[in-house]
C-alpha cells in the first residue's frame, strides 16, 4: 500500500465515522488492507498471518473508536467553564447509605462513614448536572484522590497536596473559571447537619475557608454565598468557619483562587437523598450569585 493508498483510506474512514457502525464492506475492505501492509512488511514469513491480523486489528479499533484524536483535538467544553467541583477526601460517604452497625458507645462514628463506591462523589455529579440544567457550564472532577494516596504510599494529610495536582491542571486549561468547590460531608451528628426547608429533611451546608490563607477574597466570597443562601434558604447553611491549625491543612489550594472554598454537605448521618436537596438547593444560589 503507498502513501497516496493509505491518505485515501485514512479519509474514507473520517467519513464513515459519522456513522455509529461502519459499513461491513467498509470493515472488510480496511482489515484486509491493513493485513496486507503489516503482513508485506514483517520478515519472519510463518507469522505473517497472524501478526498482520493482530495489528491490524488493533490499529483498525484504535481508527474507528478515536479517530477525532488522529484529525483535531475537539474541545470538550466549547463554552467557558464557570465552576470546577472536585473531592480531596473522595471516599467520605453517609452512613444511611451503608450496610454498617455502628456501636452506639464508638466515639468517632462518623469515620466509619467511608465508601470507595458510594461517597461524596455522587453529590458532586449531582451539584453539577443542577448547574448544567441551570445554563452553567461546569466540570465535575471525581478522581479517586484516596486510591492514589494509597498507590504512592502517601498520608491521608497528604491529600490536598494529591488533589492540588488536579486542581492547577483545570484552572491552567481553564483561565476562566469562576467558583471553584471542594465538596466533602462533615463529621458532625444528624441534628446539627440537617433542616427542613419546603416540608423536606435536607442536609445543611457548611462553607470552609483556611484559617492560613493570605488572601481575603475566598472569605468574602464564602460570606456572600452564605447570606445570598440563608436570604433564599433560612436554614440552609450553618454559616463560614476559618479552619487551620494544628492537624489541620489551613490553605485547602484556595491560594490557587480568589473564589475557591471548601464546602460540608451534611454529616455523616445524613441520608444521600437529603445531601442531594442540599446541592440543589445550592445550585439556586450559585446560579443567582453568578448572575449578580
Amino acid at each position: 500500500m503507498d502513501r497516496n493508498e493509505e491518505l485515501e483510506l485514512l479519509r474514507e474512514l473520517k467519513k464513515s465515522h459519522s456513522n455509529i457502525t461502519p459499513n461491513e464492506e467498509f470493515v472488510e475492505r480496511l482489515e484486509g488492507k491493513l493485513v496486507q501492509r503489516f503482513s508485506a512488511r514483517s520478515k519472519n514469513k510463518l507469522m505473517l498471518p497472524v501478526t498482520g491480523a493482530i495489528f491490524a486489528s488493533i490499529l483498525f479499533l484504535l481508527l474507528v473508536f478515536n479517530i477525532d484524536g488522529l484529525f483535531q483535538q475537539p474541545a470538550e467544553y466549547e463554552e467557558e467553564v464557570e465552576v470546577y467541583i472536585y473531592h480531596t477526601h473522595t471516599w467520605e460517604a453517609f452512613l444511611p447509605e451503608l450496610e454498617i452497625e455502628v456501636n452506639e458507645d464508638d466515639e468517632f462514628p462518623g469515620a466509619h462513614a467511608w465508601d470507595r463506591e458510594n461517597n461524596i462523589t455522587a453529590v458532586g455529579e449531582h451539584l453539577s448536572n443542577e448547574l448544567t440544567k441551570r445554563g452553567i457550564v461546569t466540570i465535575h472532577d471525581s478522581t479517586d484522590f484516596q486510591s492514589i494516596l494509597d498507590e504512592r504510599g502517601l498520608k491521608y494529610t497528604d491529600s490536598y497536596d494529591v488533589s492540588r495536582e488536579n486542581v492547577e491542571e483545570v484552572l491552567t486549561q481553564h483561565d476562566n473559571i469562576q467558583m471553584v468547590f471542594d465538596i466533602h460531608r462533615d463529621s458532625l451528628s444528624r441534628n446539627q447537619t440537617t433542616t427542613t426547608i419546603n416540608g423536606e429533611e435536607v442536609a445543611r451546608i457548611y462553607f470552609n475557608v483556611g484559617g492560613e490563607l493570605q488572601q481575603k477574597r475566598n472569605l468574602d466570597f464564602a460570606r456572600e454565598l452564605h447570606l445570598f443562601a440563608e436570604e433564599m434558604y433560612p436554614g440552609l447553611s450553618r454559616g463560614v468557619v476559618e479552619t487551620g491549625g494544628l492537624g489541620r491543612n489551613g490553605i485547602y489550594n484556595q491560594d490557587l483562587h480568589d473564589q475557591a472554598i471548601l464546602i460540608d454537605i451534611g454529616g455523616y448521618e445524613n441520608s444521600l437523598e437529603e445531601a442531594m436537596r442540599a446541592a440543589t438547593y445550592l445550585a439556586d444560589v450559585v446560579e443567582v450569585l453568578l448572575e449578580k
